[in-house]
């Protein structure tokens, strides 16, 4: 699965320009280093979402991040302060799992 949902685009979106044909340069250089951060986040949370998920979840994370304090409540648990985490939740990756080898 992908992200469909391209900077520009994305810029509108979270309501940070008004024409993704026109966003501001302080606004792409901030999504430029949020964008890859927001989409690691939330492929290991989980990777086989569907695209329109991921694309919603990106929206979510990536606008919470851009306005959240970096040291304020919930920077700590990004996926659950943006309100993605219930968009990736039927997909999420448990990782639990044995510790040692298994007797046969």
């Amino acid at each position: 699965m992908a992200f469909t949902i391209g900077n520009d685009a994305l810029a509108v979106a979270i309501r940070a320009a008004a024409d993704p044909e026109d966003v501001p340069d302080a606004v792409a250089d901030t999504l430029a280093y949020l964008v890859p951060a927001a989409k690691a986040i939330i492929l290991k949370q989980a990777p086989d979402a569907p695209d329109a998920v991921h694309d919603a979840a990106l929206i979510r994370l990536a606008g919470w991040l851009y306005d959240a304090e970096p040291a304020g409540r919930g920077a700590a648990r990004p996926l659950q302060s943006s309100g993605a985490a219930p968009l990736l939740a039927p997909w999420r990756v448990h990782r639990a799992g044995v510790i040692g080898e298994a007797d046969e």
